[in-house]
């Protein structure tokens, strides 16, 4: 930067003219106006330099050189917000070239100062339209375009309904261009879609800007669009990505501003989020200590979103006494400025629930729950999410099934339309691959016919040389050797035909695996939802059971083991390949340790022996027989051995080609079936009621303990299965 400056000084002190002074203060403006890292200081140098340059130019009566040096004036004036001196200098420039480039920035700096603002994006409107009207009257069709996408991107600002259809017909304008720079609208057409959280069209136009910018090589706009693709892939949750376009936007920026300089506090925060993002909280940290030391924050807003972002460090090293100092700073901040009041509530409840004092928690998220409607999806779905384990932590369960019934209404929401996009992709698919088999159809029926009606041209001809030429003898041996090519073309025919149906019926056969491999897919994910419903419940019993006690108590452990029986069924089915059917060995394997643990068998010195041998069954006869053991060994767990007395449960299940036997015994005290406790009464009407449920026969024996018997029928496809016959 100091060579730029001596150079500049030597190309101007051969003599003290004003015209050469003129010629230096407008190199100086320019100099310092045009610096990549400018700073105030930088931009007050430009300014005095432009005035300079303004007076010097007027005595000597230079009105070409006035008109570059208030336009260099107004340059400054825009980006340092000084909107009205800018506006002021529209009116003094004499040449309209450059009163056209002094409307167009004015209307680039006012939307692109503060998107929120409508009265900002209104004013940029108004200039742009001026703007258009000079440019058409000058016939300057950059300028034109430049104007209408000015108008297009302040409507889209404003959330205008016409604002895509602009959008979209600017990039048509573009491309019909001798030289097309797509990147500019392509850029715009992004911003738009991620503010409105169409995240998909977000990414598409974003990489169609990329591509137009490797291809022009537009320093201009460079960081802009690397800043655009780490906000979008941050969104999409490519948080590695989004550190790799937030340094090449670093990095573009170092050389050359565009909508927002390498300083802007937006480029640090993102870059610091996708590091907590990662887990790597300490270089977030020293990241941030950084960019705050080379670029201190210049107003207010900055300080507060560098105190904010420090907070969330802190929170990620788990160190909550520093963040809540920097939060709290962060509310006070807020409430004295009347600024970022969501952010303030959300922040100090998302603190005090990652520490714990989910009291101190609730009242933040409330608040911050009141203005969900101003947030993307994403953020709204998480602030319930969090609202949701504040309440279920303080027992206030009828909030809490609040917050879960709206996240799992986003949940199928989203599921919805990821299948109907699938539907659509293969409607599309199957259309475009009918279409062209029967183009391919068509034309073979097409060439067949010119084929046919060449042929009887042929003969018609060969015909009329032989009645007048070729004597008896020759036609026999003609008529020969036609009849033999027909019948070559006919067996070419029929290969071609059944060539044509076995590609066909390949490509059939394709659809229909992947309709399968969709519909199994569909079928887990039905499972896997079934699951977390069940499991959802399970926890609320669980919290439910510890203000309950006697009876009520045992009401709800009973519940919760039956619902865990039919949760852990489910989980089998979407883990493994086989969605039809649960692997009874590996299941009760895993239900009898569920029972070992809730029960607390080891302290009470009572052992559970399972021998299992391997067999598949379908969900409908799986999930009652896990609810008949449940049933089975909770009676016995409870009944059986009075006073920890201790004893022993044998689980058994027996398979022979025309039976399944499943035997629940334990060594303990027994029972009479006319005299049973109410539980255990209806523990045993449960099991027969769920024997009857897959024709099953039960039989209870009191006889040094208590023997339960279950035997039933395998359907003759699980057989078959079973005992590997085809």
């Amino acid at each position: 930067m100091v060579k730029d400056l001596k150079a500049i000084n030597a190309d101007h002190k051969l003599s003290s003219t004003n015209s050469n002074k003129n010629a230096l203060a407008y190199s100086l403006a320019q100099h310092y106006f045009n610096k990549a890292t400018r700073s105030k200081t930088d931009l007050q140098s430009a300014l005095q330099n432009a005035l300079t340059s303004v007076s010097l130019s007027r005595k000597l009566r230079d009105t070409v050189a006035i008109d570059r040096a208030l336009l260099v004036l107004g340059y400054t004036y825009l980006a340092q917000r000084e909107f009205e001196k800018a506006e002021g200098i529209v009116l003094t420039i004499n040449s309209e070239e450059m009163r056209l480039k002094m409307l167009s920035a004015i209307s680039f700096f006012y939307w692109s100062s503060a998107i929120k603002n409508a009265d900002y994006q209104n004013k940029s409107l108004s200039y742009s339209r001026a703007s258009l009207k000079l440019a058409r009257r000058l016939k300057d069709p950059l300028s034109e375009t430049i104007s209408l996408n000015n108008i297009a991107v302040a409507h889209g600002n404003l959330n205008e309904k016409n604002a895509e259809k602009e959008l979209l017909g600017l990039l048509k304008r573009y491309q019909q261009t001798v030289n097309p720079h797509l990147e500019y609208p392509c850029f715009y057409l992004a911003e738009y879609y991620l503010r409105n959280d169409r995240s998909d069209k977000a990414t598409e136009y974003s990489l169609l800007a990329a591509q137009s910018l490797a291809k022009n090589k537009n320093a201009q706009i460079t960081g802009d669009i690397y800043f655009l693709q780490t906000r979008i892939t941050y969104n999409n949750e490519h948080f590695s990505d989004a550190l790799a376009f937030g340094f090449r936007a670093i990095e573009a920026y170092s050389r050359m501003p565009g909508i927002i300089k390498v300083s802007d506090p937006d480029i640090t925060l993102y870059i610091g989020r996708a590091y907590q993002k990662l887990n790597q909280h300490r270089r977030a940290l020293a990241f941030m200590l950084k960019r705050q030391t080379q670029f201190p924050p210049a107003d207010i807003s900055q300080q507060m979103a560098y105190v904010s972002m420090l907070g969330h460090i802190h929170r990620g090293l788990k160190e909550f006494h520093k963040g809540e100092l920097y939060f709290k700073q962060f509310e006070k901040m807020s409430r004295q400025y009347g600024l970022d009041k969501y952010a303030a509530q959300v922040n100090l409840g998302q603190l005090y629930l990652d520490w714990q004092h989910y009291e101190e928690a609730r009242p933040y998220l409330k608040t911050a729950l009141k203005d969900e409607r101003l947030l993307l999806t994403g953020a709204r779905r998480h602030l319930h999410y969090m609202a949701f384990l504040a309440d279920s932590a303080t027992r206030n369960f009828e909030g809490a099934m609040k917050h879960m019934i709206y996240l799992n209404d986003q949940a199928e929401s989203g599921r919805r339309k990821e299948v109907d996009q699938a539907l659509k992709r293969w409607e599309v698919s199957y259309g475009k691959q009918k279409s062209e088999e029967q183009l391919k159809l068509k034309n073979q029926n097409i060439k067949l016919l010119l084929q046919r009606n060449l042929a009887q041209q042929q003969k018609a001809r060969q015909d009329s040389q032989i009645r007048n030429l070729i004597a008896a003898g020759f036609v026999f041996v003609l008529i020969i050797l036609l009849l033999l090519y027909y019948q070559y073309r006919q067996k070419q025919k029929s290969n071609r035909i059944i060539l044509f149906k076995s590609i066909r019926l390949d490509d059939k056969n394709k659809v229909l695996e992947k309709l399968v491999k969709e519909k199994n897919y569909l079928l887990k994910e039905v499972h896997h939802r079934v699951k977390n419903n069940l499991h959802t419940i399970f926890c609320l019993l669980e919290s439910q059971a510890i203000f309950l006690k006697d009876d009520a108590l045992v009401a709800i452990e009973s519940s919760r083991n039956r619902i865990f029986a039919m949760s852990l069924l489910h989980q089998k089915l979407y883990q493994s390949d086989n969605i039809k059917q649960v692997d009874m060995s590996h299941y009760f394997s895993e239900f009898l340790i569920f029972l070992r643990r809730s029960y607390g068998l080891e302290a009470r010195n009572i052992d559970i022996y399972p021998q299992i041998q391997p067999l598949e069954l379908d969900v409908t006869v799986a999930i009652p027989l896990a609810l008949i053991v449940n049933e089975a060994v909770t009676n016995a767990i409870k009944h059986a051995f009075p006073a920890d007395s201790g004893g022993r449960i044998d689980i058994t299940l027996i398979i022979d080609p025309l039976l399944v036997t499943l035997m629940v015994k334990d060594n303990g005290v027994g029972f009479e079936l006319s005299n049973r406790h109410n539980d255990q009464s209806f523990g045993l009407e449960l099991m027969r009621g769920l024997s009857q449920d897959i024709n099953a026969k039960i039989s209870f024996e009191v006889q040094q303990g208590t023997t339960i018997k279950i035997t039933f029928a395998l359907e003759e496809e699980q057989k078959n299965n079973e005992f590997g016959i085809s």
